[in-house]
């Protein structure tokens, strides 16, 4: 079963779990390790929640078992395989698959992967880099043949705002230097939905960069904005009584990455419906 294999990264990721429940507690991979427990564990223990993620991992899954026989004739990238889990599921999905290359930058959960595909079945089909896949010129360098290209690529390289983790520069470089023309990907799209809401909070938040020290139109649209989107619990400001919801929820933006966007950008005309009159301080 899957999670016999990944018995190594709950020991690696999951020490300091073991006096505070069952772990679902969601963590920044930014934080700071508590007090008390060991920090190269407590570094990754956002791994752990991903891990018991059954929605997740059924959701892969089931994507796994739909994909057409063309994505699985050749080799498959795992582009921020973590310990290996959604490479090695892929291979017990589709044993005709002759390939997965997976590519890790963190070298120690890189590490692990290595340890967990070393015991599994699936071994021999199977390798794992310690290395971000932008350094990657051509698959030839990670052992594959001359030329060759992969006509699928599985990533877990989303974050709570869906891009925040450079996503789409990752995937442009990919489909540019790595993957086939026409290939798949898991997942093949994405969506944000969205609300406008009036909040001093959040409006505090923001300010223009530069030389600019007063209020302009001009410079607000001359300004590239936060590439990092804030981490908002808007039921937490709602209730707080630090937020209004001005709008329906709409869908803000939608990703193809089986069709990725021009590095230009994309931008379109919404029709919101308005529920409460107000200021728009922020999109949430």
């Amino acid at each position: 079963s899957l999670k016999s294999v990944f018995t190594e990264e709950v020991v690696q990721a999951g020490k300091a779990m073991d006096a505070q429940g069952d772990g679902r507690t969601k963590r920044r991979r930014t934080e700071e390790p508590a007090e008390g427990t060991d920090a190269g564990s407590e570094a990754h223990a956002w791994h752990f929640d991903m891990l018991h993620d059954g929605a997740r991992l059924t959701a892969f899954r089931e994507a796994f078992a739909r994909l057409p026989k063309t994505a699985v004739c050749g080799t498959a990238l795992d582009i921020g395989c973590g310990s290996g889990v959604l490479g090695l599921s892929l291979l017990m999905c589709h044993p005709e698959l002759p390939r997965v290359v997976g590519l890790e930058v963190n070298s120690q959960v890189a590490s692990v992967a290595k340890a967990n595909v070393k015991r599994s079945p699936q071994a021999k089909r199977m390798s794992v880099h310690a290395c971000r896949s932008t350094v990657v010129a051509s698959l030839e360098e990670l052992g594959c043949a001359a030329g060759d290209k992969a006509p699928l690529v599985v990533s877990e390289i989303l974050d709570a705002g869906l891009l925040g983790e450079d996503c789409l520069g990752t995937m442009r470089h990919a489909a540019r230097q790595l993957l086939a023309p026409g290939y798949h990907s898991v997942p093949a799209s994405a969506e944000i939905f969205a609300c406008a809401v009036e909040s001093l909070t959040l409006a505090s938040w923001q300010h223009l960069q530069g030389a600019c020290t007063s209020w302009a139109p001009e410079a607000y649209l001359q300004d590239t904005g936060d590439g990092n989107p804030h981490d908002v619990a808007l039921e937490r400001l709602v209730a707080a009584r630090g937020a209004r919801v001005l709008t329906s929820e709409f869908r803000a933006l939608g990703i193809d990455f089986e069709s990725l966007p021009p590095a230009s950008g994309q931008h379109a005309v919404l029709e919101v419906e308005v529920m409460e009159g107000g200021r728009v301080d922020a999109i949430v």
